[in-house]
């Protein structure tokens, strides 16, 4: 992930604004992903499954908001140094910034990845109510 952030910047000189739509449109993806992410273990949390009992499932969901804070704020320093970057006049030292912003954050991408996974695995195993899904969202008060 990281070579895709910095091979982006080093060939974009000539094309800045492809830059910028390129990299809000990564950080869109980015963000319903974490959102389904998130409503796929708030669902198995209200059902209590996300551990094999009660405490498991409470220590599972507290790992998972950990996760999830973590994400939501190198996700919002990526989007606040894009802007930045854009405000600027596409200047080359906020450039920089916003790499170094969208590189950090690919990385805490690649860590919510990985718990995701786990997620989606258990999401897939325990046949979840997709009828709780909004209040489970809630539940994990994340948002």
């Amino acid at each position: 992930m990281m070579a895709l952030v910095i091979f982006m910047a080093l060939g974009l000189n000539a094309c800045e604004d492809k830059f910028v739509e390129t990299a809000y449109k990564t950080l869109n993806t980015m963000a319903v992903f974490y959102d389904s992410t998130m409503t796929a273990a708030g669902d198995l949390y209200s059902q209590g499954k996300l551990g094999d009992t009660p405490e498991a499932n409470e220590a599972t969901k507290q790992k998972i908001v950990a996760a999830g804070k973590i994400y939501k704020a190198s996700h919002a320093v990526a989007v606040d140094a894009l802007a930045a970057y854009k405000r600027s006049e596409m200047m080359p030292g906020m450039k920089i910034k916003a790499v170094l912003a969208l590189t950090a954050l690919l990385e805490q991408y690649d860590d919510f990845v990985a718990l995701a996974t786990s997620v989606k695995q258990l999401h897939q195993n325990r046949q979840v109510d997709p009828a709780i899904s909004e209040a489970s969202r809630k539940t994990l008060a994340v948002h």
